[in-house]
């Protein structure tokens, strides 16, 4: 029997890795980014240094979204036949400032920052100029996972009234989002 996924465990391993990258373009040096909802996507093999093979590992540049159209794809991963286990996905803030919204929560996330969304539930970002971050999902990523949503949807935690009204303010800016609580929230 497999054991349970240790959140706090897969987060320590990342940070400790990317603790040790100077910059994180010269991870994708080589790699053909893909563009979808989430910006230019790099996924990336795991590196050596993190020995978990239950998970991947990608690079979200999302600085375009800032402009058009202001937000990642709302989407969902739903369990699967392939994966019986649900999956969780985590964002590990790399640049730049952003509104992460899982569900019905909202939070203020800058560089350092970490947001675990739980399995089943809508998440996105609405970014700054200059965000990027790593996504970690566990199990590894596969593209039959990702749902987009646009309807309010409550199985999902979904509130297109939600996504208007953040999408309609002013974006966050960096001396406000600065001074946002630092550190790991999970919801």
């Amino acid at each position: 029997m497999q054991e349970p996924f240790a959140i706090d465990e897969a987060v320590a391993a990342w940070q400790a890795y990317l603790d040790n990258v100077d910059d994180w373009r010269r991870l994708t040096d080589g790699v053909t980014a893909k563009n979808g909802g989430c910006g230019l996507v790099y996924e990336l093999p795991n590196p050596s240094e993190v020995e978990r093979p239950d998970e991947s590992f990608a690079i979200a540049d999302m600085r375009d979204l800032a402009r058009d159209p202001g937000y990642s794809e709302p989407h969902y991963h739903p369990r699967l036949a392939a994966h019986p286990s649900r999956v969780t996905e985590i964002y590990l803030f790399l640049a730049g400032h952003a509104i992460c919204v899982a569900g019905s929560m909202e939070r203020r996330v800058g560089s350092g920052d970490v947001v675990v969304t739980p399995p089943n539930t809508t998440h996105y970002v609405i970014p700054d100029a200059e965000t990027v971050l790593v996504a970690i999902s566990t199990p590894p990523f596969m593209p039959e996972s990702y749902i987009p949503v646009m309807e309010t949807d409550p199985l999902v935690g979904f509130d297109r009234a939600q996504l208007k009204r953040l999408t309609s303010e002013p974006k966050c800016d960096a001396t406000e989002a600065a001074a946002a609580e630092q550190g790991q929230q999970s919801w």
